[in-house]
């Protein structure tokens, strides 16, 4: 583990020490013959480093012996993970604050304490115990991905580029209990990148970054006078309530920008400017929202009385299908009624083939009906779960099974019923008529037997 302390006193001793994301760089002279005993006999194994060299920077070779005069160079290289920085100082880490984007999800620094810590909707900031391995600390780390793009309302016309592509990082979302000078660093670079994201245009004048609401009127804020206001609580409201707080984020952008113009020639105070924009900004929504949902309101209640009639069409005209089938059997049913009724049976073989002919023509029939509504209704069904579909996303699911779905399963349920007692009746009276002709043929057949044995009686009489 590696002894921060032997770090403070070697910078306090005249050395220079720097860090980066892989290195831990210490140039100067020993404080003490017991510090060049601890650096010397320092093994990677001892901190989570991947290796460790002192050298003596003017023979590009190991030190191998103290000499309180000479200058040596310590070089600690470490582990480059992809989603997570490990820092010994945080007074180096601060360096990664000055990039206007984020590449990490969690930075880990030996010398900031629990209390110290904070998180952001971006990144955590955590302490990194030396004890724990590289590899066990990353894998603590959840990959992240930016969902909000400002570059879409904001122009950045900064050389360098000043517009954050990940706000997420800026916005606070636990507070530290104790501010560390890491987290008063991240307080200044947040100003300036959330403020980015709430104007119109970020530019330069007399080499100085200028923030500009352009709408209604030109109104500008300078860096320096963003760094000097104590208003991060406020920038972060704005940045929440424009990005985070709701789908329509361009609406909520203009009419901010709109508001922090209006309120620009009358603060002169950025944290007052922020909050009395802010509130006129939320009143504005909220009365553009109520405007629009009147409009919207309109729309679905017209959407609604639409799907209604369509509804209502579908199933007058299965009711008128139900009711066809009673008047289809009344046609067929009556004419062959009668004629079982009045017929004097003179020609019975004329008789029996009209009940045949009725018989097959009432099958016939009911097996058309039967096609034709079976159809309609397989095309009224596939057409009802298209529009069904398409408007399904602007009605509860209430309104879908009361007025979409209801009606058409209860008229449905309502024909099949009628289509049984009706096929069955078309049954009955197929069968009925079926066994009347053969009864008739049958009944023929006798007469003629009966006429045969009329006629050949005398002759048997005669020749008996």
């Amino acid at each position: 583990m590696l002894d921060l302390l032997k770090i403070r006193a070697f910078a306090a001793a005249g050395g220079q020490v720097t860090e980066s994301d892989d290195v831990l760089s210490l140039v100067g002279r020993f404080p003490s013959e017991e510090d060049y005993h601890y650096w010397t006999q320092l093994r990677p194994n001892d901190v989570p480093a991947a290796s460790i060299s002192v050298i003596d920077p003017d023979l590009n070779a190991p030190v191998e012996e103290f000499v309180a005069e000479d200058q040596i160079r310590i070089v600690i290289k470490k582990t480059v993970y992809a989603r997570a920085k490990f820092y010994f100082l945080a007074a180096q880490a601060k360096a990664v604050l000055v990039k206007r984007n984020t590449d990490f999800q969690s930075i880990f620094i030996a010398d900031i304490t629990a209390q110290q810590c904070f998180t952001t909707r971006g990144f955590q900031v955590n302490v990194w115990d030396q004890a724990t391995a590289y590899d066990e600390a990353a894998e603590t780390v959840v990959a992240t991905t930016s969902t909000v793009t400002p570059g879409k309302f904001v122009r950045d016309y900064i050389q360098d580029r000043e517009l954050t592509d990940t706000l997420e990082a800026w916005l606070i979302t636990t507070e530290p209990a104790e501010a560390s000078d890491f987290f008063v660093a991240w307080q200044q670079n947040a100003k300036r990148r959330v403020l980015g994201t709430i104007v119109n245009i970020i530019t330069t004048e007399q080499n100085t970054i200028v923030f500009e609401v352009i709408t209604p009127g030109l109104f500008k804020l300078a860096l320096p006078q963003v760094a000097a206001s104590e208003c991060s609580a406020e920038l972060a409201n704005c940045a929440r309530w424009i990005y985070f707080e709701g789908l329509d984020v361009e609406a909520r952008h203009l009419i901010f920008t709109n508001e922090l113009s209006r309120f620009g020639s009358i603060h002169s105070n950025l944290k007052t400017l922020l909050a009395s924009a802010f509130g006129a900004a939320k009143v504005a929504y909220d009365a553009h929202v109520r405007s629009s949902s009147r409009e919207t309101m309109k729309a679905l209640a017209e959407l609604r009385k639409t799907a209604l009639d369509e509804a209502q069409k579908a199933s007058q005209k299965a009711q008128d299908l139900t009711s066809g089938i009673w008047r289809e059997t009344a046609v067929f049913v009556t004419p062959f009624t009668l004629k079982a009724l009045l017929n004097d049976y003179h020609n019975p073989l004329l008789t029996a083939g009209s009940f045949f002919l009725g018989a097959i023509l009432i099958a016939i029939s009911g097996w058309l009906q039967n096609s034709a509504n079976e159809r309609f209704f397989e095309t009224q069904e596939s057409s009802r779960v298209k529009w069904v579909a398409a408007i399904s996303a602007y009605f509860s699911e209430d309104d879908k099974k009361s007025i979409l779905e209801a009606p058409m399963q209860g008229v449905r349920k309502n024909f099949n019923r009628v289509r049984c007692v009706v096929y069955s009746v078309y049954f009955v009276y197929f069968a009925v008529l079926t066994a009347i002709g053969v009864a008739t043929l049958f009944s023929k057949h006798i007469v003629d037997a009966e006429k045969l044995i009329l006629v050949l009686r005398p002759l048997m009489t005669a020749n008996g």
